[in-house]
């Protein structure tokens, strides 16, 4: 199994093993270690699981393809602008061989590429674990939970610096 984050430390993007025996994931960057949390990579009969974020305090991880979702855009406007091109010079037969045959090489990776778990928090990817059903499909909710607290964290920043600087420009006076 193998982890690929973004290290809190230099935030350069890493990818790195990890067994349930590691106790902390480097960063060739910087090396900065990640400590694995107790309990966070549990062994399974057939590998590993994932109960929760290696890089950071979240809990809450989700299920998606691991396949670029930029390609599988392109795949489908491709099959659609051939297709409209089809329309247009009325080869109607054309038009729809194309919308089909790009809905079925859509479904055929779909069926062939594989899950990877997301972390909600700091995006962190692992792939080759092992499935649980406490692993679910992405949730708008919980994406928009820590994305307003990220939000809330970089405004609540910004008016820490502002406050010190107002403080150190009255303490200057």
């Amino acid at each position: 199994m193998n982890i690929t984050a973004i290290c809190q430390n230099c935030e350069n993007v890493f990818r790195a093993p990890l067994t349930d025996t590691s106790d902390g994931v480097n960063c060739p960057h910087c090396d900065h270690r990640h400590v694995v949390p107790t309990g966070a990579v549990v062994p399974h009969d057939e590998g590993v699981t994932i109960t929760r974020c290696v890089v950071c305090p979240s809990r809450e991880l989700y299920l998606r393809k691991a396949f670029s979702q930029r390609l599988g855009l392109a795949i489908i406007a491709t099959g659609f602008i051939l297709s409209s091109i089809a329309w247009a010079n009325h080869h109607i037969w054309w038009c729809y061989g194309i919308l089909m045959a790009s809905a079925v090489i859509d479904f055929l990776l779909w069926m062939v590429v594989k899950n990877l778990l997301q972390c909600y928090r700091c995006h962190a990817e692992y792939r080759g674990y092992i499935e649980t059903d406490q692993h679910t499909l992405f949730s708008l909710e919980v994406h928009e939970k820590y994305r307003q607290e990220k939000h809330r964290l970089a405004e609540q920043a910004r008016a820490d610096a502002f406050a010190k600087k107002h403080a150190d420009s009255e303490t200057d006076a």
